[in-house]
């Protein structure tokens, strides 16, 4: 049973979309915080449903290796579940761009495609040094003097180490990221101290996928300020009730604030559409 009592919890997808819109994590995430009437939740995009069938991928190899000696799961279970979950994701409802839904079987098979390239390239060359003793870890950050909990779930967890499995097209540079810091202060309340190292395993989509690591080693010079950045987030949402001004839109030259790149461009008051050249 949901406890009435407990408070709203900020994940760090919803940190990133206050930071990139305030707009968008108002319609997207606001329901939940007081700030608007409706979720409004919108399909994923391909990228996603790529993203999220790899996640699972990972974890039923890495779930299966926890607890036989650290030996992969079979290729070909892993593949089926990988065939069956995409096909589940997409036919629940998938945003395609229009060059996308111009050939959207073209589409599906180049993606699911990319999907088995991605989720192979982990089993082969990631998942074999790996020692996970845990896999999906979900974890809430109480702050006692705040209107907001902090929650996630952790990729991998070794022996020391805090792992987390990217699909990117392009370069990631630094671990040192607020999802990062949020899992080592998660790891910090249970055990006391920060593992010894936060490691990203990247899985870059190329046409023929690599996979590379970026690694950081844990401490307050990186971690705190970008804890005082969440903080600040929860103050601004917190906030937001009394005052709705406080919640920005992105710049209007930004990436983000595009018809691909958000579904709520078509009804935003602050959205300026593309001239027609």
């Amino acid at each position: 049973m949901t406890n009435p009592n407990a408070k709203p919890q900020l994940h760090v997808s919803m940190l990133n979309t206050l930071s990139a819109c305030g707009i968008k994590f108002k319609r997207r995430y606001g329901h939940r915080f007081g700030l608007h009437d409706v979720e409004e939740i919108t399909p994923p995009s391909v990228a996603l449903i790529t993203g999220i069938t790899t996640h699972k991928a990972c974890e039923m190899n890495l779930r299966h290796m926890m607890v036989n000696d650290f030996k992969p799961a079979p290729w070909t279970e892993i593949r089926e579940l990988i065939i069956q979950e995409f096909a589940h994701s997409w036919n629940k409802g998938v945003e395609l761009m229009p060059e996308e839904e111009v050939n959207a079987d073209f589409t599906y098979e180049t993606a699911l495609n990319q999907t088995l390239a991605l989720s192979n390239l982990h089993y082969d060359s990631v998942a074999p040094g790996l020692r996970p003793i845990n896999v999906e870890k979900k974890f809430v950050i109480e702050l006692t003097n705040k209107p907001i909990d902090l929650a996630g779930t952790i990729d991998v967890i070794e022996m020391n180490c805090i792992r987390d499995t990217k699909t990117s097209k392009g370069a990631i540079k630094s671990a040192r990221t607020t999802q990062m810091a949020m899992y080592c202060i998660a790891y910090k309340v249970e055990t006391g101290k920060y593992p010894s190292k936060v490691v990203l395993d990247v899985l870059k989509k190329l046409k023929t996928p690599k996979a590379n690591t970026v690694i950081a080693t844990p401490d307050d010079v990186w971690i705190q300020p970008l804890l005082n950045r969440v903080l600040r987030a929860i103050d601004v949402i917190a906030a937001a009730k009394d005052n709705p001004e406080v919640l920005v839109p992105a710049r209007s030259d930004d990436w983000v604030c595009s018809e691909k790149f958000c579904p709520y461009s078509s009804t935003c008051e602050f959205f300026i559409p593309l001239e027609n050249e």
